[in-house]
């Protein structure tokens, strides 16, 4: 059984679309881990450009879960 968000999937589109939320989440959870990492060197440049593409990505997973609804 196929999951995503404690629901069973109903379709290939669903566990597509599950795939590709999870796929940019972990991906984002990599972004904020090193983001920390250049917080607590004091990297500024790399901590900016981190920071900035968190916030792009967050657009993204924002996009497909509304897209989804």
């Amino acid at each position: 059984m196929d999951t995503c968000n404690g629901k069973r999937s109903v379709s290939n589109v669903n566990n597509i679309w599950c795939n590709m939320i999870s796929k940019k989440i972990k991906e984002l959870q990599k972004l904020y881990s090193w983001n920390q990492f250049y917080q607590d060197r004091k990297m500024k440049a790399e901590m900016k450009k981190c920071q900035t593409e968190i916030h792009q990505l967050k657009n993204v997973i924002n996009e497909l879960k509304s897209k989804k609804k």
